[in-house]
């Protein structure tokens, strides 16, 4: 059973919308106040008149996974509003911003700050897993905290490329994800299963102890290579950047 509330209207009549979030390829998020109970909700306004077929389709699976996933460390998609042309997602706000910009301000994390963060986005994601739905685009900016406070909850955001397997172990083909995260099965093409979401997840942790990513290079051609052959940097300027406290 979906975990959201699906309405054929216009969502204006329940919620004020307020300033500008953040801009995405086919549309804005929105703060907006709900009327009822005057609470903050970031709403994702999507604009489906230059959408493909296959891109409308993305967004119903998208919709459908969402209402899925009921954890603490996962965004909540509270109601979908549908238009003729538009859809309004309301989703949980997430005010602290994506890890990626909190990894750029710290420069790198102590070995117990990324333990914490690590270990709440291995939960969701085995959460998911246990589901039958494989992320497939894990990168810090997919990483949300609700606050800037340092103790702030950190949740797995975005699941525009996730699919739904019957079992963790299913193959799946379609070469997706972000440069520098992805497996190096992906990139063989192959057929990988789940697991590849604990690959993205060990190059988070590597660069938050880092603060350099594991596997870079300007040409995707030779990052490729680096991945599928495990070229990472050299040992020793880990230990010289992991605090332990």
């Amino acid at each position: 059973m979906a975990s959201f509330k699906e309405v054929n209207g216009d969502p204006h009549q329940q919620y004020e919308f307020k300033q500008t979030l953040g801009t995405g390829a086919f549309g804005v998020v929105k703060l907006a106040l709900c009327r009822n109970d005057n609470t903050k909700w970031a709403v994702k306004c999507i604009d489906q008149r230059n959408m493909s077929p296959t891109d409308l389709e993305g967004l119903k699976e998208e919709i459908s996974i969402l209402g899925l996933l009921q954890h603490k460390n996962i965004v909540r998609l509270r109601e979908v509003y549908h238009q003729p042309n538009q859809s309004y997602l309301i989703m949980e706000p997430m005010f602290g911003g994506e890890l990626f910009d909190r990894i750029v301000k710290k420069n790198f994390y102590t070995e117990s700050e990324a333990c914490d963060a690590i270990c709440v986005v291995a939960d969701a994601i085995q959460y998911c897993h246990s589901k039958g739905i494989v992320h497939r685009d894990l990168k810090p900016e997919n990483l949300l905290y609700a606050s800037d406070k340092d103790d702030a909850r950190l949740a797995v955001a975005d699941f525009g490329l996730a699919k739904r397997v019957l079992s963790i172990d299913e193959l799946m083909i379609s070469a997706c994800g972000t440069p520098g995260y992805v497996a190096p099965e992906v990139l063989e093409q192959k057929g990988y299963d789940a697991k590849a979401d604990y690959w993205s997840l060990g190059v988070i942790a590597y660069i938050l102890l880092c603060g350099f990513p594991p596997f870079y290079d300007e040409n995707n051609a030779a990052l490729f290579q680096s991945i599928k052959t495990g070229s990472v940097s050299k040992y020793s300027k880990i230990i010289k950047n992991i605090q332990k406290y």
